[in-house]
């Protein structure tokens, strides 16, 4: 189950601001890295995956692909839960090529074993930096901006700054309330075109 807090940036200095900031809401933040990242959605012409919940992702981040499907699932504010199953692919291949695994077999099942069609690509430059505490780092903060395309066409631009909550859940409340929540300046984001990130 992966958890995440998303929030919207309004503004190219904001968006700086928080590149630049050593700490946030009362929390330092370590020495980050710049990676890009490139996804491509798929889904079948009838829109399978969709209707039942899922999103399947081909995700390039330097020279590694990930395959993977995600719960469409829920948020709540800012909060967004959703299952998230992944696998390590040799290239930009479909479920039928990828390991045999829970990944490959729900795709499969999913679908019907009909082909997945190109539904959209997401590009984000994500600048990812831990968010610290006493006990070790609460989370991965990612400012991004983020470019939606659909055959090339753009459809959406934006900044955002997520915090994923996977590695300490148990304290999500501070990291929720008291760290991004803190900052007037950025509010609950969800994303409208049909994907989640």
């Amino acid at each position: 189950m992966e958890v995440e807090v998303k929030f919207a940036v309004p503004d190219r200095p904001t968006f700086q601001r928080l590149l630049e900031a050593q700490t946030l809401g009362g929390l330092s933040l370590g020495e980050g890295a710049v990676a890009r990242v490139r996804d491509h959605y798929l889904d079948t012409a009838e829109g399978a995956l969709r209707a039942q919940g899922y999103a399947c992702r081909l995700r390039q981040e330097d020279d590694r692909t990930l395959g993977g499907l995600k719960g469409l699932g829920q948020a709540a504010g800012a909060i967004h839960r959703r299952e998230e199953l992944e696998v390590e692919l040799p290239g930009l291949v479909g479920p039928a090529d990828w390991p045999p695994g829970p990944a490959r077999s729900l795709a499969l099942d999913l679908s019907g074993s009909r082909p997945l069609l190109p539904l959209l690509t997401i590009s984000q430059t994500r600048h990812t930096r831990p968010v610290l505490a006493s006990s070790g780092p609460l989370a991965i903060l990612p400012p991004a901006h983020v470019r939606v395309c659909r055959a090339d066409a753009p459809l959406a631009t934006s900044l955002e700054v997520a915090a994923e909550l996977a590695v300490l859940a148990e304290r999500q409340d501070l990291l929720t309330h008291g760290c991004l929540a803190s900052d007037r300046y950025l509010r609950p984001h969800r994303v409208d075109v049909g994907v989640d990130k």
